[in-house]
Parts: C-alpha cells; sequence; structure tokens
C-alpha cells in the first residue's frame, strides 16, 4: 500500500502559507567580523527581522487542573512547519529567509504583545507534534508573553 504521507505534509505546508497569520520575529544577529568582547564573550550584534505565517491561539485561562503545567493561561501556542522559516526583512545584514531554529533567542510580536520561546517537556512535545510514518508534519511553539 503505497502512503500519502508526502502530499499530506506538502498540503500542511501550503495551507500554512496561503492562511497562516503572519507572525514579526525579532533576533540579535552577530555582525559578521566583528570583534569578540574579551571579558563577556559577546559579539557585537544588530537586531534583525523577518515574518513567519502560523496558525496561533492564546491558551485560555483556566481554574482546571492542566495535563502540561508548563503551559499557562496566556501563552501564545504557534503551529508552524516542521522547520519553521523566517522571511527576513529588506535592508538588513541578512537577506532571504532563515531558519527559525538558527536564530539566537527570538522574540515574536502577535498583535500588539511580545512573546518570547517557552521551554516544554518532552511528553509535551510527544503529543504535539504530529509525526507519520517518521515524517514530521508540523511543530507546536509555546512562547510566554514578555
Amino acid at each position: 500500500m503505497r502512503s500519502r504521507i508526502g502530499f499530506v505534509a506538502n498540503r500542511i505546508g501550503v495551507n500554512l502559507a496561503l492562511n497562516g497569520t503572519p507572525i514579526v520575529v525579532v533576533w540579535a544577529q552577530p555582525l559578521p567580523g566583528a570583534p569578540v568582547d574579551a571579558g563577556t564573550g559577546a559579539q557585537a550584534s544588530v537586531n534583525c527581522s523577518g515574518v513567519m505565517n502560523v496558525f496561533g491561539h492564546v491558551a485560555p485561562l483556566t481554574n482546571q487542573v492542566r495535563q502540561f503545567t508548563e503551559i499557562q493561561g496566556g501563552d501564545l501556542l504557534l503551529d508552524v512547519a516542521p522547520t519553521p522559516l523566517v522571511t527576513v526583512f529588506p535592508g538588513q545584514p541578512v537577506s532571504g529567509v532563515v531558519a527559525l531554529d538558527d536564530l539566537d533567542t527570538p522574540r515574536f510580536q502577535w498583535g500588539d504583545q511580545w512573546y518570547a520561546a517557552q521551554r516544554v517537556g518532552e511528553g509535551l512535545i510527544s503529543v504535539w507534534d504530529a509525526r507519520q510514518n517518521g515524517v514530521s508534519l508540523h511543530r507546536t511553539l509555546a512562547l510566554r508573553s514578555l
């Protein structure tokens, strides 16, 4: 029996691109060739920004017991592509698209609210992230309000 998992994975990506909500992503981009501070080990950087399409919602406030305590009322939950890409806005030191996973401490703007990534446990990841026949279909990110 042939699997249609490639077709399904492609359709999820297309639906996300066509119907997802744009979210602004901001991160510190190290400047190429900039010296590293000997005291702090930090390299000079500049803020860069871009956009990616997501399906998202804010976790409701509740007085019920939650199965996964990592999620709190007001957290932003985003469904993204298995390897989410950020389209960089023009006029920045980087261009094109960058992988979200390669960005150092990205922040996200949803409406007029800012969020940062929230760590979640392996148990929650195994429930959230959709995989079929070893193929990742999408990922869910948990973000906490700043």
